[in-house]
């Protein structure tokens, strides 16, 4: 679907990439803002083809800002509703920052090792 549109992706190694899926979480992979709104377009359209629908209570967006830079205020929509920027989250168990460091990941380790 995402490849169709050639909208967002990253390019990993020599490979591009769109999306990351596991089960029913599905990450969407962009890297620039106009790519991201694209890919979020096109899914939606996809989705309602599809008869599927997105639980947008439990969907996040999170932007990696290359050495913390300043926050750019996006707001960030499925169909009609707000989508929740978060600075961390936690995707098969890895947690991720938005200045894209492992610390927040080993903060988490060091809490489980401490119980």
């Amino acid at each position: 679907m995402f490849r169709k549109g050639q909208a967002g992706g990253v390019v990993v190694g020599k490979e591009k990439v769109w999306s990351l899926a596991y089960a029913d979480d599905l990450v969407v992979l962009a890297r620039e803002e106009k790519g991201m709104k694209e890919m979020l377009e096109n899914m939606e359209k996809y989705m309602r083809r599809k008869k599927l629908t997105v639980n947008v209570e439990k969907s996040k967006m999170m932007v990696f800002r290359k050495g913390g830079g300043r926050r750019k205020i996006n707001e960030w929509r499925w169909e009609k509703d707000k989508i929740e920027e978060v600075k961390e989250f936690k995707y098969l168990g890895y947690v991720m920052n938005e200045r894209n460091t492992a610390a927040a990941h080993v903060r988490e380790l060091v809490k489980k090792r401490i119980r």
